[in-house]
């Protein structure tokens, strides 16, 4: 008789062939066009030789969970932190005017600069990161309360056909993404808002809105999740710590608390 497989495969998050991924059991549901079912084995535990520092006893391991290795596991913590700082967003424009229910993911750039070597990308990294000052102090004005972002620049040999004089030179594009709170923008003033950063040496800001809640007011998960891995896949792409300005630095501003009680 030949052995059972799993054909639907064992799918967990930020796991590699290093993780440790527990396994589907068979379970026979009887049925004839589908006489095998796979499911996760049941919660179940073992000790481990590491004592906890809480309670003092020895620890517990998961047989229901994957093991990760540390690089996965690092991946995997950065994103629920990330996760949190989300949920944070998603609380504080629940305490806000309605126009500013709907987050918005903004990308701007350096220009595309070329150089003969490749670690030149650090140097345009400071500058970018020396006009941190002047691009929140103007997006403030243009009615972002705060934002999550991170830096990153895309290193690539120049394309000849684009730049004839970049031969064997590295292409540098710096740019910033970020989850920001800002309010809605009325159509006559979104070119002014994607244009305000060219006068400060900055490109055209890209924008992006995220649904964050239904409309019965609840958390919609999947535009949460979709800006947890927007940030979090450039912060694991690139090494580089994400930044919080504004409100999203300190406690939840009491500017304006909505009343829900109509839709309830």
């Amino acid at each position: 008789m030949s052995p059972l497989i799993n054909t639907e495969g064992n799918r967990w998050t930020h796991t590699c062939p290093n993780c440790w991924v527990p396994d589907k059991i068979p379970i026979l549901t009887g049925d004839d066009e589908d006489p095998i079912q796979w499911v996760w084995p049941p919660v179940d535990y073992e000790r481990t030789h590491r004592i906890s520092k809480r309670t003092g006893e020895y620890g517990k391991k998961a047989l229901n969970l994957p093991d990760r290795c540390q690089p996965c596991n690092n991946k995997y913590k950065r994103r629920l932190r990330m996760r949190k700082r989300i949920l944070k967003l998603v609380e504080i424009t629940n305490q806000l005017p309605a126009t500013y229910s709907k987050p918005k993911l903004l990308t701007f750039a350096l220009p595309v600069s070329t150089s003969e070597h490749y670690h030149n990308r650090e140097d345009l990294i400071e500058v970018l990161n020396a006009k941190r000052t002047v691009f929140n102090r103007v997006l403030k004005e243009h009615g972002v309360l705060g934002s999550i972002y991170v830096i990153e620049c895309t290193s690539r040999l120049a394309n000849l056909d684009r730049y004839p004089e970049g031969f064997m030179q590295w292409k540098h594009h710096p740019h910033i993404h970020m989850v920001s709170i800002c309010k809605y923008i009325h159509p006559t003033k979104f070119k002014e808002f994607t244009q305000c950063l060219r006068p400060y040496g900055l490109g055209s800001i890209d924008v992006e809105i995220v649904r964050i809640k239904t409309f019965d007011n609840e958390i919609n998960y999947s535009g949460v999740r979709k800006i947890g891995t927007y940030i979090t896949k450039y912060l694991t792409k690139d090494g580089k710590a994400a930044r919080t300005v504004g409100v999203m630095r300190g406690s939840i501003p009491p500017t304006h608390v909505r009343n829900h009680s109509d839709n309830e």
